[in-house]
């Protein structure tokens, strides 16, 4: 059997092209080599428990359209919660909690209500803090071009933002969209999260909170409208090789075309077209050398990655006072409390989950010591969590959890064609305008099935 296209890799940006290939028509072969889809967000219930845990938690914001497109479209958006504005909690060292949140006003006077209204900063550093907005949201080419070769932490010096604003606000904020340290980090990636999130639309800045787990949301409605429209999705089922060989009419007699892949075992799936959409890491071996993307591989050996620790904690009794809340000068970044944020979280057995990302020197420690710091941080934070007992932990190294977004990067990063027709790339590391977010894994998906879907290159569109 012929296939309209071939999606190999099973993570968001492979679920989503999949998705949007099948949504127009076409027959899509949908193969992942590990026993689960969803990537780097997937969800499962632990042994012990019973309860929901992912693999990394995570919060969305309104501005991430291809998301709610893709989860419009197998149907799961309704199991996330928006806040009414953007509401993030943070707790300082020495003084205490405050919280960052907006009003329900126009935009920019949303952003000022918030900056207006957070007591970890000075008059001065909300003054500066607003003025760093407003040159943010005068954006032209002259300031794109300046922040393509700054780092965060520069772009931040040239605007004045203090060591306690950046603390208490930009750090916390960078770190996790970026997954990388501000020293290192793109100011021109991040700039451009942060004008999606906060100078387009009101509703952009919202956060919305999954209320299941991450495989319910991603992955099992998008499976179920696959295999309704006649595609296959197969796991446990690894590609060695994209298959090339010559055009023929009406592409063109003697250019190379993308004919299908050659998967573990000698089996070959055929197709019209074919979306590589597995970590950078895997191109290499998947593309053939000397058939015009050698530049595609040389560029992606190019990029690093960076690595998340996930540390979920049971305690015996609940202390958490809020969903989520930032801890700001510890090593843990964000503590989310699941019991108040899945749907039917136990009341009696609570989980906390905490997120470190950029996480290079935690990631090499042994998870005891993990968990002894994660918990340390929370007691500093919730001083009744000093009474509650560690019933069980579980502790999840993603070591490439996602593509290092440094200064500079965007040279390294392919757009969605590449010079085999029909061959397309598609993941978070391609050149999507956003660092290693789910939004830019979906948009990549998105991405290449327009361009299979319009003829791009050789795709098909499904002119059959």
């Amino acid at each position: 059997m012929t296939y309209d296209a071939v999606v190999v890799g099973g993570g968001l940006s492979g679920l989503s092209a999949a998705v949007a290939v099948s949504a127009a028509g076409g027959r899509v072969a949908l193969i992942e080599q590990g026993p689960r889809l969803g990537g780097r967000c997937y969800s499962y219930a632990d042994p012990v428990t019973g309860d929901e845990v992912d693999n990394g938690q995570h919060v969305l914001l309104g501005s991430y359209r291809h998301l709610l497109k893709y989860l419009d479209t197998i149907g799961t958006s309704g199991l996330l919660r928006a806040q009414p504005s953007l509401q993030l909690r943070f707790h300082h060292p020495e003084n205490g909690f405050g919280t960052f949140r907006m009003q329900r006003l126009p935009v920019p006077l949303d952003l000022a209500s918030g900056v207006l209204t957070y007591r970890h900063l000075s008059v001065r550093e909300k003054a500066e803090l607003l003025s760093a907005g407003r040159r943010l949201r005068a954006w032209d080419p002259a300031l794109q071009n300046t922040l393509a070769s700054m780092s965060v932490s520069n772009w931040l010096e040239s605007m004045g933002q203090g060591q306690n604003a950046r603390d208490c606000f930009w750090d916390p904020i960078s770190v996790s969209v970026m997954n990388e340290t501000p020293g290192l980090a793109s100011a021109l990636l991040f700039a451009k999260t942060l004008r999606a999130a906060f100078f387009e639309r009101g509703a952009d800045s919202r956060m919305l909170i999954p209320t299941v787990g991450q495989t319910q949301l991603y992955v099992d409605r998008a499976v179920e409208f696959l295999t309704a429209r006649k595609s296959v999705v197969r796991t446990m089922t690894g590609a060695e090789r994209v298959l090339v060989e010559k055009g023929g009419a009406p592409r063109g007699s003697g250019t190379l075309r993308a004919g299908g892949v050659g998967i573990t075992g000698g089996e070959e799936i055929r197709s019209g077209a074919v979306i590589a959409a597995v970590p950078h890491w895997g191109i290499p071996a998947l593309l053939p050398r000397g058939a015009g993307v050698d530049g595609v591989i040389a560029a992606v050996r190019s990029l690093a990655t960076s690595p998340i620790v996930s540390v979920h904690l049971w305690f015996d009794r609940p202390f958490m006072e809020n969903e989520l809340v930032g801890v700001i000068g510890r090593t843990i970044q964000w503590a989310f409390d699941r019991r108040r944020i899945i749907a039917g979280g136990n009341e009696e057995r609570p989980m906390v989950a905490c997120v470190i990302s950029a996480a290079r020197e935690v990631s090499s420690q042994p998870t005891s010591r993990i968990v002894e710091t994660a918990v340390a941080d929370l007691r500093s934070v919730y001083p009744r969590a000093s009474e509650a007992v560690v019933t069980r932990s579980v502790v999840i190294k993603e070591k490439r959890a996602t593509f290092s977004p440094v200064t500079g990067v965007e040279k390294f990063r392919p757009g969605a064609v590449t010079e085999i027709g029909g061959l397309f790339l598609a993941g978070d590391w391609t050149e999507t305008g956003y660092p290693a977010t789910i939004e830019g894994a979906v948009k990549s998906g998105f991405a290449a099935a327009g361009h299979l879907l319009a003829g791009t290159k050789g795709g098909s569109g499904l002119s059959r």
